[in-house]
């Protein structure tokens, strides 16, 4: 997901201290994981690449995280320790959160805990893949009037407290999303 030029299989290999076969026996699982989703793992020789779009990529770092935390029971603090040298600052989530629970709320809407912990990840997903150069060319379309008025308020929060600039495609995905939790 994040060296769209692919990684070669044997530097791999070594990087990680494991065989060879140790990583091709990992690549069979990952294609196996990306059974059903937009995404294929494409080969040449002994370079390896993640092909789809950039919304794909976010769905399977999404289901990767919701896997994660059915299989363990999840606590946010965990999920604060994974944003530890991201570009999402660990001490920005908490201020982040109450900042954007307000928000919603001047605009009339209630926001539940459970909701927010979804929502939380799937920001924290967008400002890290933005940081990363790979933004979201065009929010999906929707009859919603109210999705530029609440990914105004996502944007402004995102550059406040992550110093991460969401586009218009980011902050409307994230509107979309959110007005479906609240």
């Amino acid at each position: 997901l994040d060296v769209p030029e692919g990684i070669d299989v044997f530097e791999m290999a070594d990087r990680l201290h494991v065989s060879e076969a140790t990583v091709e026996s990992d690549l069979s699982r990952v294609r196996g994981l990306l059974d059903g989703t937009e995404l294929t793992l494409g080969r040449d020789r002994e370079v390896v690449r993640l092909r789809g779009t950039e919304a794909a990529q976010r769905r399977l770092l999404s289901r990767l995280a919701h896997d994660e935390m059915d299989a363990a029971s999840f606590h946010p603090e965990t999920f604060r320790r994974a944003l530890a040298a991201t570009a999402v600052g660990v001490d920005s989530v908490a201020p982040f959160k109450s900042d954007l629970v307000r928000e919603l709320g001047v605009l009339g809407y209630y926001v539940n805990e459970l909701a927010i912990s979804d929502v939380l990840l799937h920001i924290a997903i967008a400002a890290e893949r933005v940081a990363a150069g790979h933004a979201l060319d065009s929010a999906p379309p929707s009859a919603r009037e109210e999705i530029p008025q609440v990914g105004a308020v996502i944007a402004r929060l995102a550059q406040e407290h992550f110093a991460v600039t969401l586009g218009d495609g980011d902050s409307g995905h994230l509107a979309s999303l959110v007005l479906t939790r609240i």
